[in-house]
C-alpha cells in the first residue's frame, strides 16, 4: 500500500482497453459536473472545478465532454442529477473502508458494490460503524518536481500560512492536510503564490491505522481494483497501514 489511505487512480490508457477508458472518462466527467454544481462553472473562481478539468484533460477526456459536464453541473443542460452516496465496509483483517460514489442511480451503485462484496473478503457495515475512525479533511498534493522548484523550508512556511495542519513528506510527493472550512482558501492562496498542485480533494482521513498481513494486503488491493473499475465509485478510503 502507498502509506496513504486514499485509493483513486487517474489511469492513463494509450490505446488501451476501451471499457476501462470509458469508465475513466465517466468518472472524470462526473467530477467536473459535481465541482461545477457546488462552486459554479467558472474555473477562474472555482478551484475545485479547475482541478477537476485538469484531471480530465490529463487522461484525454474530449473538450466537448468537459464542456457538457460543466453545463450539467450549472443546470444549463438537462441530465440525471449526480449525487454523492457514501457506503461503509469492512475488508480483509477488519480494515475499515469508506466507499464514495458519484452517481445518478444509487440503487445501481449499491448493487454493483454488493457484487464485489459477495466475491471477496468484505462485508458492508452499518452507517457509523467505520466512519467514526475517519475525519474529513482537505488534502492537497504537491508533486516532487514542483517541490524542487522551491526552498523546502520556505515552501513549508507558505503551506502553513495557507492553512496546513500537517504535511506528509513522501519521496514522490508532499501531502498537505487542511481543515475542510479552510480548503477553498488554501487552494486559492497556493495558486496565487504560484505553487502548482498535482491534485486535491476533500478526503476521509483515518485517525488510527491497522496493520495487515501480506495476504490481507494483497486481498485488499484486489478489492480496491474491483471497486475502482465501477463507474459510480469515485474514491475509496481505508485505514490500512
Amino acid at each position: 500500500m502507498s502509506g496513504h489511505s486514499r485509493w483513486h487512480k487517474v489511469r492513463q490508457y494509450k490505446g488501451g482497453i476501451d471499457a476501462k477508458r470509458a469508465t475513466t472518462f465517466t468518472k472524470m466527467a462526473r467530477a467536473v459536473t459535481v465541482a461545477a454544481r457546488l462552486g459554479g462553472g467558472n474555473p477562474d473562481f472555482n478551484f475545485s472545478l479547475r482541478l477537476a478539468i485538469d484531471r480530465a484533460k490529463s487522461v484525454s477526456v474530449p473538450k466537448d465532454v468537459i464542456e457538457r459536464a460543466i453545463k450539467k453541473g450549472t443546470g444549463e443542460l438537462e441530465g440525471g442529477a449526480i449525487n454523492e452516496a457514501v457506503y461503509e465496509a469492512l475488508g480483509p483483517g477488519k480494515v475499515g473502508m469508506i466507499i464514495v460514489c458519484q452517481t445518478d442511480n444509487t440503487n445501481r451503485a449499491l448493487t454493483e458494490i454488493k457484487n464485489v462484496v459477495a466475491k471477496h473478503e468484505m462485508t458492508l457495515a452499518a452507517q457509523g460503524a467505520v466512519s467514526w475512525n475517519f475525519e474529513k479533511k482537505g488534502v492537497i498534493y504537491l508533486a516532487h518536481d514542483e517541490i524542487l522548484k522551491h526552498v523546502p523550508d520556505e515552501l513549508e512556511m507558505k503551506l502553513i500560512d495557507a492553512g496546513a495542519l500537517d504535511i506528509l513528506k513522501l519521496d514522490e510527493q508532499w501531502i498537505v492536510y487542511v481543515n475542510v472550512v479552510d480548503y477553498g482558501n488554501a487552494l486559492k492562496t497556493l495558486t496565487q503564490l504560484g505553487i502548482t498542485l498535482s491534485d486535491s480533494a476533500i478526503e476521509y482521513v483515518a485517525k488510527e491505522t491497522k496493520e495487515l498481513t501480506p495476504e490481507q494486503s494483497s486481498e485488499l488491493e484486489i478489492i480496491l481494483e474491483k471497486l475502482d473499475d465501477l463507474d459510480d465509485v469515485d474514491a475509496v478510503f481505508h485505514n490500512a497501514e
